[in-house]
C-alpha cells in the first residue's frame, strides 16, 4: 500500500483478518479491501500491526476467497516460511524468486529454492539488476537450475517518484 499510495485508503488490512478461518465470501472480501479498478491489495497496517505473523487459518480462509474472486493472486512472502507462507506456497500455482544479483544473494536463493521446492514445484527466478560484477541473469538462472522468468533494471524515475511520493502509474 505504501508503494501505491495507498497507506491512508479506507479497507480492511491483515489486522482486521486475523480471526478469520473457515469460509469467506470472495466478493464481501474483494468489496472491503483497498482497490482502484481491478487492483485490490490485502497488506498490513504499519501503524496497528507489530509485524506478527499471519494465522495459517487466516491465510487459508483469506486465500481461498482470493483465488475464487480473481484469477491471478499475487503473494509477497517472507524469506523464512512461517505456516501461513508455506500454506500460501501450497496453493500456488506458481513461485517466482526475487534474486539480486549478487554472488551472496544467490548464495542465499540457493537455500530459499531449495525451502519453497518443498511446497511448490513449479518455481522460476527474477533477477534484479544490476551486477556489481557483472553477473548474468542468464547465469543467476542457471546456478540456481531454475528457468528465468525475467530481469528488473532500476528505474531511476519510479524510484525519484517514490521517494516524492508519486506511485507507479498514478497517473492510470
Amino acid at each position: 500500500d505504501l508503494l501505491l499510495g495507498w497507506e491512508s485508503m479506507a479497507g480492511l488490512r491483515w489486522s482486521s483478518l486475523t480471526r478469520t478461518g473457515g469460509h469467506v465470501n470472495p466478493p464481501a472480501l474483494l468489496g472491503a479491501l483497498p482497490s482502484r479498478g481491478d487492483l485490490v491489495l490485502l497488506s498490513f497496517d504499519r501503524a496497528a500491526d507489530p509485524g506478527w505473523p499471519v494465522p495459517a487459518d487466516a491465510m487459508a480462509a483469506t486465500l481461498d476467497a482470493a483465488r475464487r474472486g480473481r484469477e491471478v493472486v499475487v503473494v509477497d512472502l517472507p524469506r523464512r516460511l512461517d505456516d501461513a507462507a508455506a500454506l500460501a506456497l501450497d496453493c500456488a500455482d506458481r513461485t517466482l524468486i526475487v534474486v539480486p544479483a549478487e554472488l551472496r544473494a544467490v548464495a542465499a536463493a540457493q537455500r530459499v529454492s531449495a525451502m519453497v521446492a518443498q511446497h511448490c514445484e513449479q518455481r522460476a527466478v527474477v533477477v534484479r539488476g544490476p551486477s556489481p560484477a557483472r553477473l548474468r541473469a542468464r547465469e543467476v538462472a542457471r546456478v540456481l537450475s531454475l528457468p528465468l522468468a525475467g530481469e528488473l533494471e532500476p528505474d531511476p524515475e519510479m524510484c525519484e517518484g517514490l521517494e516524492t511520493g508519486h506511485a507507479p502509474a498514478a497517473g492510470g
